[in-house]
């Protein structure tokens, strides 16, 4: 019996990491984990989605009773917000995937859920703040967003461990597949 594993999309904002995640649920069988959050849903968003969006009293009534497995918070143009995901959601024999940031990452690896592999896609500045614009995102939100990424993500790519795709030179349905492929050869 093959063991279950969790990939983890990581990257700079607008790289693309919820398309991808889209695709691998849709097109190769994995479920994707939907973390929570107090921001507030962006035009065009659905809750439960891409995030399930509670307000701050349910998600820290949540964190207080270790619902979470691991929580991050920040501060914004906008307010604070803060991100977690499920213990719960990690559970079960079947391929997960999830969208986290590094700090996230490292956190969870302290827990023991199932084979994880981090996939880092990184794109550049300039693709990054387009597609936040084309997506409606408070522009100030999007400069402090994009700036600091580049310090986070800068450390990340140092480290060992983390796979780097370049989704300019792919389509998104590439880089599922090739997650995919590489999740049934690890197995």
């Amino acid at each position: 019996m093959k063991s279950p594993t969790t990939v983890i999309l990581c990257g700079p904002t607008c790289s693309g990491k919820s398309s991808v995640a889209k695709v691998l649920e849709t097109s190769h069988r994995f479920r994707r984990i939907i973390p929570y959050t107090t921001r507030p849903l962006r035009v065009g968003e659905e809750h439960g989605t891409e995030y399930f969006h509670v307000t701050d009293t349910t998600f820290w009534e949540l964190r207080k009773q270790h619902k979470f497995a691991e929580v991050t918070t920040y501060s914004t143009t906008q307010g604070n917000w803060a991100y977690g995901t499920m213990i719960s959601d990690y559970e079960g024999d079947d391929n997960k995937v999830v969208v986290l940031n590094p700090i996230t990452i490292f956190r969870l690896s302290r827990r023991v859920f199932s084979a994880m592999h981090v996939v880092f896609l990184d794109v550049g500045k300039a693709t990054c703040f387009n597609r936040a614009r084309a997506r409606g995102d408070y522009v100030p939100e999007v400069m402090r967003r994009i700036e600091s990424d580049a310090g986070i993500f800068a450390r990340v790519r140092q480290r060992n461990g983390f796979n780097v795709t370049y989704s300019e030179d792919l389509a998104v349905e590439e880089i599922a597949t090739i997650i995919a492929c590489g999740v049934k050869f690890l197995a």
